[in-house]
């Protein structure tokens, strides 16, 4: 195993189509031509959109991820509709559907603007494996179409990807799990098998088919862009310094001190009222606030699923960021710090005035449970300021 400046080698797996690549806008193409080619014929564009997802999906197990599958589905879609109509199928609509699905895997996916530089700057630190799924022949010409090939040390290519490949993939690469990560966009084939293993994840924002959506099993990073993963994986790591990433506002600090409060998170430091779906809950606003006091910067709020959350913006080297230490109630990652309004486009800036009573109460509670003597004492300072 490879050693960087005498530290231990680790490892990123990457994920290929709509990762590094997007193959999804190929795909949403032909699925618009094909529902306007029986549009044409006058089948109602719901019934040929929920028939085709229905069996596209179905026939995964039929047929794995091979560019049979795709064009195949279109062909039984329109089949499956003229029988529902009393209809006897066209053979030239059924060449013309099986084309449109068939041009898929010979059309080119335009790569990511961030890609090649994101690897690169990966390459220094970490050993860098492309783990993708699909017909080999068609996946080994998009690995060369994107030129992205030069960046990784192993390029392993599999019909579909479940928890015994990625198991496979670990033994054969010879990669712990502990110290090696999954940055991908499906949740089914990228995150819950790695999580499964033990692995840490990025979710990297992407359009997915509805084969690839599931329900996560269990908290991870989440990333808007691929640079956006690389400062996280760096940071997490420590293979950045403060000042490289966030200023003061290291990953890093940011982890121990959610790790802090958290032990000290109790009913009677949450919101009245909240439901206890994770520890975090019912915490945002006294969390936001403790912040504020230890790091400065400006508070916001937003709204998420309905219920109001607050959050920090503070300044650093590169730009401001946006911080939260409570996303895991709303299914998120515990500590998420991305540029200013990528967490949350929406949020508005907050004054401090504007803080409830009882919430600097709670927050004073949770600083003195946390240890954070500084911090109480602040608070109390700005409460009797305010009731003089």
């Amino acid at each position: 195993m490879r050693h960087y400046g005498g530290v231990p080698d680790r490892a990123i797996v990457f994920d290929g189509d709509d990762t590094l690549w997007d193959t999804q806008a190929l795909y949403d193409e032909a699925k618009t031509r094909f529902f306007a080619l029986l549009a044409e014929r006058g089948y109602s564009a719901v019934s040929v959109q929920s028939t085709f997802e229905e069996i596209d999906v179905a026939n995964v197990a039929r047929f794995g991820f091979s560019r049979e599958r795709f064009p195949q589905s279109m062909r039984e879609t329109y089949e499956y509709l003229c029988r529902e109509a009393d209809r006897r199928p066209k053979e030239a609509v059924v060449r013309q559907a099986m084309a449109l699905g068939s041009a898929v895997f010979d059309s080119r996916p335009a790569v990511r603007a961030d890609a090649a530089r994101t690897l690169a700057q990966l390459r220094e630190h970490y050993r860098l494996v492309l783990f993708t799924a699909g017909d080999e022949k068609v996946q080994r010409m998009r690995v060369e179409q994107s030129q992205l090939g030069q960046h990784f040390d192993a390029v392993r290519i599999v019909a579909q990807k479940s928890s015994e490949t990625w198991r496979e993939l670990l033994r054969a690469e010879h990669l712990p799990a502990a110290s090696t990560w999954s940055v991908g966009n499906s949740v089914r084939s990228d995150i819950n098998p790695a999580l499964e293993l033990g692995m840490r994840c990025v979710l990297v924002a992407a359009r997915s088919w509805a084969y690839e959506q599931a329900e996560l099993g269990s908290t991870i990073w989440r990333a808007a862009e691929l640079t956006e993963a690389a400062t996280i994986v760096l940071s997490v790591d420590g293979r950045r310094t403060d000042s490289e990433m966030n200023g003061a506002h290291g990953y890093e600090r940011l982890l121990a001190l959610r790790r802090r409060l958290e032990s000290v998170f109790s009913e009677d430091t949450a919101l009245p009222g909240s439901v206890a779906s994770t520890p975090s809950a019912g915490h945002c606003a006294a969390v936001a606030t403790i912040i504020h006091e230890m790091l400065g910067g400006e508070l916001l709020s937003t709204h998420v699923n309905g219920e109001p959350h607050w959050l920090n913006r503070l300044p650093t080297d590169v730009g401001a960021v946006d911080v939260d230490l409570t996303g895991d109630q709303f299914n998120r990652a515990p500590v998420q710090v991305a540029s200013a309004g990528a967490l949350y486009p929406h949020a508005v800036l907050r004054r401090f005035d504007e803080l409830e009573p009882e919430t600097l109460g709670r927050a004073s509670l949770l600083a003195t449970r946390a240890g954070l003597s500084g911090v109480t004492k602040s608070l109390q300072s700005r409460q009797a300021r305010s009731r003089e």
